[in-house]
C-alpha cells in the first residue's frame, strides 16, 4: 500500500486497526450448551429443566415422563439460553409403583463465528458469515424419582375372649398405587395406635379429649412383599370392664429412611377418635355367686312294717281241745279260737245239765 498508494497508506491502516477493535469487541456465538434436570426435595413431581446455552441460541425441547407445568405438553418451541423452565413429573409415568426417570432432549441453532470464503480462481475472492450452526442436548434425572403415595386405614376392631383388644386393619393407597423400591418390593409403612377407655360410649370427634389417656397400644408394619391389604394387630389384656375405643395415625417422621422419601412432605394421617368400628365395650363379668353345698345323698330310713296291735296273751294250749296256741292261730287265727270257745262253752252247759235230769 505505500508503493501502490503512499499518499492513502495510513488512513488504511488506521481503518484496519479499527475493524481489528470492533471484531474483537464482538462476541463470538457458542455452539453447544447443556440441559440439566432438577427434581424438588419434597415433592419429586415437580422440578425444572435449565437450558445453558448461547443468549443468541433458539430451540425446542421435549420431555418423557413429564410435562411443562405452565402449559401442560411435552414439547415447548422458542427456548432460549439460561432459562429454567418447570416441569411436571407425574406418579402415573412409573412402571406400577417402582422409580421413574423424566428426560429432556433440545435442539437449538446459533449463530455461526465462521466465515464463508467465495473464490473465483484468476478473478474475484469474497468472504462472509456461515450458516447458522445446529446442535443438540440431551438430559434425564441423576436419581429415579420415587413414586409418593398417602396411605390410609379402616378399621374393625372386636374384644375377644381373652379380653384382649384386636384390630383388623385395612391399608390402601389413596391414589390406587402403592410405590415400590428399584428391587421390585413395597414400600414399607409404619403405623400405630393408642388405645383408650371410658366409662359409657363417647362420641365420635376429630380430636382425642384432652382428659383421656392411653391404656393400650398397637403397632403394625406392613409386608415388603404383600403392601397394601388386610393386618390383624392385638393388644395384651385389657385392664378392665369398659368401653374401649383405638385411633390409628401414621407420620412421615415415624418411617424408614428408605420409606419416607415416598411420602408428602409434613404427612400426617389420623383416624377420628370414636368411630364406631373402632369402639367396643368390654362388659363386667359379676362374681360366680357363693358355691352351693352339693347335697349329700340321704340314706332312705329303714321302716318297719306297720304291725297290728298285739294279741292277748293265749294260753299254751286251749283246755279240751288238744291243740296247742301257735298250731291254732296258724292254722285258722281267730276264727279258729272262737270256734273253740264256743265248743268249750257248749260241753260245759251239757255236764251241768245232765245231773238235773237224773
Amino acid at each position: 500500500m505505500r508503493r501502490a498508494s503512499p499518499e492513502n497508506s495510513g488512513a488504511i491502516q488506521d481503518r484496519t486497526t479499527q475493524y481489528l477493535s470492533e471484531a474483537q469487541n464482538i462476541p463470538v456465538p457458542r455452539v453447544g450448551g447443556s440441559l440439566t434436570m432438577s427434581m424438588e426435595e419434597d415433592d419429586p413431581t415437580r422440578g425444572a429443566v435449565t437450558v445453558d446455552v448461547d443468549p443468541t441460541a433458539t430451540g425446542t425441547l421435549r420431555l418423557e415422563n413429564a410435562t411443562f407445568a405452565d402449559t401442560g405438553s411435552s414439547e415447548r418451541t422458542g427456548v432460549q439460553g439460561q432459562v429454567a423452565y418447570p416441569i411436571l413429573a407425574p406418579a402415573t409415568a412409573s412402571d406400577g409403583g417402582r422409580p421413574y426417570i423424566a428426560r429432556a432432549s433440545g435442539s437449538f441453532t446459533v449463530r455461526s463465528a465462521a466465515i464463508r470464503y467465495y473464490s473465483t480462481p484468476g478473478q474475484q475472492e469474497s468472504a462472509g458469515p456461515a450458516d447458522p450452526t445446529t446442535f443438540t442436548l440431551t438430559t434425564q434425572d441423576a436419581s429415579p424419582r420415587p413414586v409418593q403415595f398417602s396411605p390410609r386405614i379402616e378399621t374393625v376392631a372386636t374384644i375377644d375372649s381373652r379380653g384382649r383388644f384386636v384390630d383388623e386393619v385395612t391399608l390402601s393407597a389413596r391414589d390406587g398405587v402403592w410405590p415400590r423400591h428399584s428391587d421390585g418390593s413395597f414400600v414399607v409403612v409404619s403405623a400405630t395406635a393408642d388405645v383408650y377407655r371410658t366409662n359409657a360410649f363417647p362420641a365420635e370427634a376429630s380430636e382425642i379429649p384432652s382428659n383421656l389417656s392411653p391404656v393400650a397400644h398397637l403397632e403394625l408394619r406392613t409386608d415388603p412383599k404383600i403392601g397394601a391389604g388386610l393386618y390383624r394387630t392385638s393388644t395384651t389384656a385389657l385392664p378392665g370392664p369398659g368401653v374401649y375405643t383405638a385411633v390409628w395415625r401414621i407420620e412421615r417422621t415415624s418411617q424408614d429412611p428408605d420409606s419416607v422419601a415416598h411420602f408428602p412432605a409434613r404427612y400426617f394421617w389420623m383416624e377420628r377418635f370414636a368411630t364406631p368400628a373402632q369402639t367396643e365395650q368390654l362388659a363386667f363379668t359379676p362374681p360366680p355367686p357363693d358355691p352351693v353345698p352339693t347335697a349329700t345323698p340321704t340314706t332312705a330310713a329303714i321302716v318297719s312294717p306297720i304291725e297290728p296291735p298285739a294279741s292277748p296273751p293265749v294260753p299254751a294250749a286251749l283246755p279240751l281241745t288238744g291243740v296247742s296256741a301257735p298250731p291254732l292261730l296258724t292254722a285258722g287265727g281267730l276264727a279258729a279260737l272262737a270256734i273253740a270257745t264256743g265248743v268249750c262253752a257248749w260241753r260245759r252247759a251239757r255236764r251241768r245239765a245232765q245231773p238235773a235230769a237224773a
